[in-house]
């Protein structure tokens, strides 16, 4: 593991590709990686727990067989910022039926 140190929501979402709200929404579950609240309400996750969590995730993915088990959060378009876009196309083209005859 690389140096410990303490990584902001923003650095945090990053790392993950997953949005601000998806880690709020996943702190309040009770779910994704350990953090602690510094200062005045200030979040903070160490860069091993959170390297430790990616960790457990791709095991456990790997016991389910394979997957994404860090898939980038998916949103409305019209919020959209960054690649998220992109993100959304492959959504839209996952949920559409191929009928060009090849498989995907």
């Amino acid at each position: 593991m690389s140096e410990d140190r303490l990584l902001t929501v923003r650095e945090t979402a990053q790392m993950l590709g997953y949005s601000r709200t998806q880690l709020w929404r996943m702190r309040k579950a009770g779910q994704g990686p350990a953090w602690l609240r510094v200062g005045r309400g200030h979040i903070r996750y160490s860069r091993n727990d959170v390297e430790a969590w990616m960790e457990r995730q791709r095991r456990k993915a790997a016991r389910r067989g394979g997957g994404r088990p860090l898939a980038n959060p998916i949103t409305h378009p019209s919020r959209s910022r960054g690649d998220e876009p992109a993100n959304y196309l492959r959504f839209l083209m996952a949920l559409t039926p191929n009928t060009d005859g090849d498989s995907r």
